[in-house]
């Protein structure tokens, strides 16, 4: 026979013998993970920004400095591991499927600068570069470029050479109403 002790606890509670608090392996747990967190070092993903002579160092006025590229029309080109938007959008022509998966994600890192390349990829013959493109736009990028996104997306939900590219044109269409234009 067995006999199981039980405990009465504040406001009559009960707790049997087997139900052993563990509020200290918590607490040491989390005490843990933070440490973990805090001391790990990651900075974030890297980000695409402009690559401009002294970017590291801190500008005083900002809003100078947006004058002055008004003024001039000089700015250079966002760039995303070293290369621009229209050297990635190079990379979309290769072969390879990983190189154009990478480039795409790189055109959609890069934002508004990346969007027409990827845009422009959903009319490329090769299917595998049309689905890549399709993949890394969203209903809102196609939004972006009004009523030549929505006929784009039309054209790619009767694509006779992959049904995924069919499947997610469609998705997309039927998303249209609810999402806002991209910036």
């Amino acid at each position: 026979m067995r006999v199981i002790s039980v405990t009465t606890l504040c406001h009559g509670c009960t707790r049997s013998d087997k139900e052993k608090p563990t509020m200290k392996r918590t607490l040491t747990v989390l005490a843990g993970v933070t440490v973990l967190f805090a001391g790990c070092g990651f900075e974030g993903p890297r980000l695409a920004v402009p690559s401009t002579p002294g970017n590291a160092a801190p500008q005083a006025d900002q809003s100078e400095g947006r004058k002055a590229v008004a003024k001039t029309g000089s700015t250079k080109a966002p760039r995303y591991q070293g290369k621009t938007a229209e050297q990635w959008s190079q990379t979309l022509q290769t072969t390879d499927l990983e190189k154009k998966t990478q480039a795409s994600r790189a055109l959609r890192v890069l934002g508004s600068e990346g969007r027409p390349f990827l845009i422009q990829g959903l009319e490329d013959p090769n299917p595998e570069t049309r689905r890549v493109c399709l993949e890394s736009l969203t209903v809102s990028d196609l939004r972006a470029s009004g009523d030549q996104g929505r006929q784009l997306l039309v054209k790619l939900a009767g694509d006779a050479m992959d049904i995924r590219i069919r499947e997610r044109a469609g998705l997309y269409l039927s998303q249209w109403n609810r999402a806002a234009p991209a910036r």
